[in-house]
């Protein structure tokens, strides 16, 4: 990229076809994409890819010629790459443009021996999830590529939808610019993408929407924020735009209406559990759902050792502020635990039911309650898995658990 010309003199011009002008009565490039472009030269689209790209949207290979001379000229430095997943977990991992597609790792043993060398300790702590960098962590899932961002096709009755909101609510991207205005354009988004579900049953209308925005808050962190900082450009109490993408995705697979969709899902996700898995303000739905998310492993065939540390890491999550008052609910982290036991080892199996029993047990001893449903729930996940327990474990597992739930662990004596 250091060493690319622009193809033309052209430049104003290319600037005007780039954001203002049309040639197959579709919307504009500016539309799609950052609208001042700066999404094709962070990842380094080459000159051949824009030129291309252009002529196939009808431009002369001048205007195309033109509009690539005009994306060289950004003040943006070419930190990604177009192969390369924005956001994939590794120790490489940097900005937007992530640690390269050589940071996934080859499957769910690979993970294996660098998050649990020594398999999942037998006393693993609740606090686990603080000594994971989830930024650098490299997980055996690609996060999705710049050009899985980029909308497939733009609806304009979207911005006449609900008086214009989404027009006006992406007006204050660029100013004033705060997080306020991106969550007022994130829940515009959602709004309306709820609107084109219900109405017209659309999900694809839906996940394109939801895309567009995710390209214009990218760009929003870009200007306002960056991604260098401790956050990477994820603010808490900002949006969290890759798992909502993620989560239109995520209803479509139930309805069976795009295909390969839990597959996005858990790539969508796997870029949001990099950037921003919740940093212990989790709200049990943004910026992640954790039960949701275990779902998604499962669904799309990830192994024990991945939804171990999916388990792990939202269990956690899900026991902090605002949540802490759930855990003997069955909204709490008990949620979390029968996926994971449905297809770990036994002894990954013990270790997951101690370190929640004694939580469980630190929980009530400090006067906490347990629910109805809470019951239910921790009863069906020991009925999942402890026939592939030992009696002896069996009987240390119980001796930690509280004696308020012995009701619940009576199967396999």
């Amino acid at each position: 990229p250091a060493s690319w010309s622009t193809p033309s003199s052209e430049i104003e011009l290319g600037q005007r076809y780039f954001t203002s002008e049309v040639r197959d009565g579709g919307p504009t490039c500016a539309t799609c994409h950052a609208n001042d472009g700066a999404d094709l030269a962070y990842f380094a689209f080459s000159n051949a890819s824009l030129i291309t790209r252009a002529e196939h949207h009808l431009f002369s290979p001048g205007e195309a010629a033109a509009i690539a001379s005009y994306i060289r000229t950004l003040p943006v430095p070419a930190v990604g790459r177009v192969v390369d997943p924005p956001f994939q977990p590794g120790p490489q991992n940097r900005s937007a443009a992530g640690a390269g597609h050589r940071a996934v790792l080859g499957d769910d043993a690979a993970l294996e021996a660098i998050a649990f060398p020594a398999g999942v300790p037998a006393e693993t702590a609740w606090d686990f999830a603080t000594s994971v960098d989830t930024f650098a962590l490299p997980l055996p899932i690609e996060t999705p590529t710049w050009l899985r961002w980029l909308p497939r096709a733009i609806d304009p009755a979207w911005f006449t939808r609900d008086d214009g909101l989404l027009g006006v609510t992406e007006a204050g991207l660029a100013d004033p610019g705060t997080i306020v205005e991106a969550r007022a354009f994130m829940s515009a988004a959602i709004r309306i993408g709820k609107e084109i579900l219900i109405e017209d049953g659309d999900h694809r209308g839906r996940i394109e929407l939801l895309r567009y925005a995710a390209v214009k808050l990218w760009d929003w962190q870009r200007r306002y924020g960056g991604f260098d900082g401790p956050d990477h450009g994820f603010p808490d109490g900002g949006p969290p735009f890759p798992y909502e993408v993620g989560f239109a995705f995520f209803e479509a697979a139930q309805a069976s209406a795009v295909p390969d969709a839990m597959a996005q899902t858990m790539s969508w996700w796997a870029a949001q559990i990099a950037v921003n898995p919740g940093r212990g303000m989790t709200t049990g739905a943004r910026p992640l759902d954790w039960s949701d998310v275990l779902l998604v492993a499962e669904g799309s065939a990830r192994g024990p050792f991945t939804m171990t540390l999916f388990h792990l890491l939202g269990s956690w999550e899900e026991s902090q502020g605002a949540l802490a008052d759930d855990f003997g609910t069955e909204r709490g982290p008990v949620r979390l635990l029968a996926v994971p036991l449905r297809h770990v080892d036994p002894a990954t199996a013990t270790a997951l039911l101690r370190r929640f029993f004694a939580r469980e047990a630190s929980f009530v001893a400090g006067g906490g309650t347990l629910t109805a449903s809470h019951h239910t729930v921790l009863r069906d996940a020991w009925q999942s898995t402890c026939a592939a327990l030992s009696p002896s474990d069996r009987s240390a597992l119980r001796a930690t658990a509280p004696s308020e739930v012995a009701a619940d662990l009576v199967a396999c004596p």
